[in-house]
């Protein structure tokens, strides 16, 4: 019995010492081989059997089958349409680039259960439409680990797709937007830094999509969401240092914003036209003009943000109904911590921690609002009104203890002659709350 488990370990350690080197190093020529899941097809390389073109073995590929592409021959001047099911892989995402020649999309893939990584796509067409990675009516890809660069207008454009994976890739350097997607809903677009687009991220009527963790600076935008995008969800992205706005959304609904850095954007951190039933939540929007803005804008909750330090206003709310903001933090804002304006009626303003400004909290022409326990310290004008009425002050921290109702001092107009007048918070509260 002993000699004969012997027997097979010396066998074994026979065949390990023929199929490893000793020095455990693998040389690996660049040749074709199938691979388990397929037959993997080669370009460039040194192999006899590799193709000179990625085109020539995308067309040669079947369904399931992989096309690698070496960086010997790259870059590579063409266009590559994929029609097939297959993985596009290249050797290295920094020497592995396909050029399309101011021609067209470089790549476009009008097919599901593709794969694509690891190249740069660069010079695409320059007429509109034309960009690096072009997915059309699409589902079930996975782009991954590419540099899409210069090209004339988007990085990677989604139309009609849906349930892909977009990841770990860079935009940078478009005339147009780093990632447009029109009519595409289901996908999952993380990790990704778009730079010196128009956009960082383009959304024309898609939906249900999840838009996280992706870098966006020094964009037009940082993200800019409009008609009907709706149920998108946006969080954990960085947009900073955009030239206009950190995120937009414009007549779309049922979004929601959470989690975000807008930083020192030129104009506003999170600026929302035209939305209903949206939720902006944890975000932090600082050093930009205006932390948050709202405008035309219904039935939306704003709650546990943090806007400071922004030249002008922390949160503005104009021509804007029924929306609920609470549990922010407005800090340090160089001119008005929350300013309600132009018909802003019946909107719930509590449990807000308001401090260090000129002005507090500005009411103008805006009625029948709530504003209730929330913390206002260290303001030069805690509170302020014009030309409204019905709106309820109650339980509000007003810098300290009050013994008395605390009077808010405004302007009411009596026919055509606005007078001054005096509301009242008559439970102001004794000491200030504990707001995250």
């Amino acid at each position: 019995m002993k000699k004969k488990v012997l027997g097979i370990f010396v066998c074994m350690l026979l065949i390990a010492t023929a199929v490893l080197p000793v020095s455990g190093t693998v040389m690996v020529e660049k040749t074709s081989n199938p691979t388990l899941y397929g037959n993997t097809l080669y370009v460039g390389g040194s192999g006899s059997g590799n193709y000179s073109t990625i085109q020539e073995a995308v067309d040669a590929a079947s369904n399931g089958d992989t096309v690698f592409v070496y960086d010997d021959s790259s870059p590579y001047y063409e266009n590559v349409f994929v029609g097939k099911s297959i993985n596009l892989i290249g050797e290295n995402k920094d020497t592995t680039t396909i050029d399309g020649g101011a021609i067209d999309n470089v790549v476009a893939i009008n097919a599901d259960w593709v794969n694509m990584r690891e190249f740069t796509i660069a010079n695409s067409g320059t007429n509109p439409g034309n960009g690096g990675i072009n997915l059309y009516m699409a589902q079930n890809c996975y782009i991954a680990d590419n540099n899409c660069l210069n090209n004339y207008d988007n990085g990677i454009s989604l139309g009609y797709s849906s349930n892909n994976v977009i990841e770990n890739n860079i935009c940078s350097l478009g005339h147009g937007d780093g990632f447009y997607l029109t009519s595409s809903t289901n996908n999952t677009i993380r990790n990704n830094i778009c730079s010196n687009n128009l956009n960082g991220f383009f959304l024309d009527k898609s939906s249900y999509n999840k838009i996280e963790g992706n870098l966006c600076e020094n964009d037009g935008n940082g993200i800019f969401i409009q008609n009907s995008s709706d149920h998108n969800t946006i969080e954990i992205n960085n947009c900073s240092n955009n030239e206009q706005d950190g995120i937009t959304m414009w007549h779309s609904n049922n979004n929601e914003i959470r989690s975000n850095t807008c930083f020192s954007n030129s104009w506003v951190g999170i600026r929302s036209n035209h939305v209903t039933n949206c939720k902006i939540e944890n975000n932090t929007c600082s050093n930009n003009q205006d932390g948050i803005t709202m405008q035309y804008s219904n039935n939306n909750e704003m709650e546990s943000n943090i806007c400071s330090n922004n030249t002008n206003i922390g949160i503005a709310i104009e021509h804007s109904n029924n929306n609920i903001i609470s549990g922010n933090v407005v800090s340090a804002n160089e001119h008005l911590g929350i300013g309600l304006r132009l018909s802003s009626n019946n909107n719930i303003i509590s449990g807000n921690t308001v401090a260090y400004h000129p002005f507090g909290i500005i009411l103008l022409n805006s009625s029948c609002n709530e504003i209730t326990c929330n913390n206002l310290i260290k303001n030069t004008l805690k509170a302020f009104f014009v030309i409204c009425e019905r709106n309820t002050w109650s339980e509000n921290y007003w810098n300290g203890p009050r013994l008395l109702p605390k009077p808010i001092f405004g302007i009411v107009k009596i026919g055509f002659i606005p007078i001054p007048w005096v509301q009242f918070d008559r439970n102001p509260a004794q000491e200030p709350y504990e707001i995250p």
